[in-house]
């Protein structure tokens, strides 16, 4: 079987991923949501940062060069203990989904998925 490294060849010396920690990693998360989602091609300045009342909730994932600098995509993954908590989520509040409502189990919510615009800076 393949490598996932295989799949990308030479990423991982180009990309490094962490969890988001603290209010900075935060908001660079509300600049980067706010430029792929609401102002396309949108700085630091201007609207407020792209956030929501699930983000305390979920953990937050940045994709960042791996020489340092602002990150250049981000997600964010909840877990959920069956479709009672998951009816909660994000996903639920904008869309229906009649096959998962009857999962017992354990549902993985990724969402907000964003990259910068190779113009963005």
């Amino acid at each position: 079987m393949p490598r996932p490294s295989q799949f990308c060849e030479g990423a991982q010396e180009r990309y490094r991923w962490r969890l988001a920690h603290g209010a900075e990693d935060l908001r660079a998360i509300g600049i980067l949501r706010r430029a792929a989602f609401v102002q396309q091609g949108s700085g630091e300045g201007g609207a407020a940062l792209e956030l929501d009342g699930f983000d305390d909730a979920a953990l937050q994932v940045l994709v960042e060069p791996a020489g340092g600098g602002a990150p250049v995509a981000c997600f964010r993954a909840m877990v959920h203990r069956g479709w009672g908590a998951a009816r909660k989520g994000y996903c639920a509040c904008f869309y229906e989904f009649p096959g998962v409502s009857g999962i017992r189990g354990p549902l993985l919510e990724v969402g907000r998925l964003c990259t910068r615009h190779q113009n963005q800076r």
